[in-house]
Formats: C-alpha cells, structure tokens, sequence
C-alpha cells in the first residue's frame, strides 16, 4: 500500500469516527431507557481501533531507531503525568471536588503525549 493509499484511508477512517462520535450523541439523547443505547455509544470504538492499527502499521514503517525513542519517551510522559494527574483529582474528589467523565483521561493522555512529543524531540534534534 504506498503512502497515499495509506493517507487516504487513515483521513476517511478520522472522518467516520468523528462523524460517529456526533452521530451517537445525537442519537442517545433521550434515550436513557433504551437497551440498544449501549452498542450506540460503543460505535465509535470501531474507528478508533482501525485508526490506530493504522497509526501503528504506518509507524512502524517509516520509523527509525530515532523516532522510536522519542516515540516511548513521549509514551512515558504520558503514562506518568496521566497517572499522577488521575490520582491526584481521585483524592481531590474525596475532599469535594465533582466527579469528572472518564473521556477526559484519554484527553489528557492525548495532551501529555504531544507535550512529551514536544520535549523529546527538541532534545534530540
């Protein structure tokens, strides 16, 4: 598959599950006794996972020993500031703090990892 073909089904696969992920808001409101509301809401989950099979297929070809590194480097700041973060707003909640959506954890892995992109790639550059 050259790099185009692989573009092109990467953006339409971004474009489906951003469009699932609205379709699905749209279609489960007011629908808090239905029972298919939970296959619906999972919907987007399908895109995701043919996005990053693809992500990572793509990767792991254009890839050099460089670009790994600062690949996990940018993973571990991810993982450690989401893990820090997540159980410091856990204990923030004992004492008050509103309970947050669990989608807000992937934002804030998917920030921490460009942060990490950021720092990882100016020091090896």
């Amino acid at each position: 598959m050259t790099d185009r073909t692989h573009f092109i089904i990467f953006m339409t696969a971004v474009v489906a599950h951003v469009a699932l992920v609205f379709a699905t808001r749209v279609i489960l409101d007011g629908s808090e006794d239905a029972m298919w509301r939970f296959p619906v809401a999972l919907a987007p989950m399908s895109t995701a996972l043919l996005l990053l099979l693809l992500g990572v297929s793509q990767f792991r070809r254009w890839a050099d020993e460089l670009d790994r590194r600062i690949m996990l480097e940018a993973l571990v700041i991810s993982f450690w500031g989401t893990l820090v973060v997540t159980s410091a707003y856990g204990s923030l909640q004992r004492a008050g703090l509103p309970d947050l959506n669990w989608l807000w954890v992937s934002t804030l892995m998917v920030v921490l990892w460009s942060i990490g992109l950021a720092v990882a790639k100016r020091r090896y550059r």
